[in-house]
């Protein structure tokens, strides 16, 4: 077997396993039905859920940071206001605009602050920060009852 050959073999393994990791989910709002999805680095949206697109498929990474697959890159805001947009950025694990934290196992806020990540509207709409923590505001892991403290970071990256 030649060397490009056996190189594809291993990306083609690496993408079998990462497919069927558990630390990877999708994030749901019940209230909407729609999950989050990684349109573009500059796009985050709601749309609706679709277990096998990519797009959609995220991760815990560096125990505060939310990685999209799609891009490999962190979910992030570009300040710590209200009405701004999410965005994807390449993760920082010391970047306070990368920092997600957890609350009541559906409320995802930047860290430190009550600013929480909201679908807004139960349209296809870019995600942003928002200070109520309503029914717009709360999510799941697709498929599962659980909040998404509970599948945290578990060291792998």
């Amino acid at each position: 077997m030649s060397l490009f050959r056996f190189l594809g073999f291993l990306s083609l393994m690496y993408s079998a396993v990462q497919l069927f990791d558990n630390d990877i989910f999708l994030i749901y709002n019940e209230d909407s039905k729609y999950c989050m999805q990684a349109q573009s680095s500059s796009s985050v949206i709601t749309a609706p859920c679709d277990q096998n697109a990519i797009s959609q498929k995220v991760r815990w990474v560096f125990v505060h940071q939310i990685m999209s697959l799609t891009f490999t890159l962190g979910l992030a805001v570009p300040s710590k206001k209200e009405q701004v947009e999410v965005f994807l950025y390449p993760c920082n694990k010391t970047s306070q605009l990368q920092q997600w934290e957890y609350r009541n196992e559906t409320l995802l806020t930047i860290h430190g602050e009550d600013l929480f990540f909201s679908s807004v509207s139960r349209t296809k709409e870019n995600i942003m920060l928002h200070k109520g923590s309503g029914v717009k505001s709360k999510w799941k892991i697709h498929g599962t009852s659980d909040g998404l403290c509970s599948w945290g970071y578990d060291g792998k990256v």
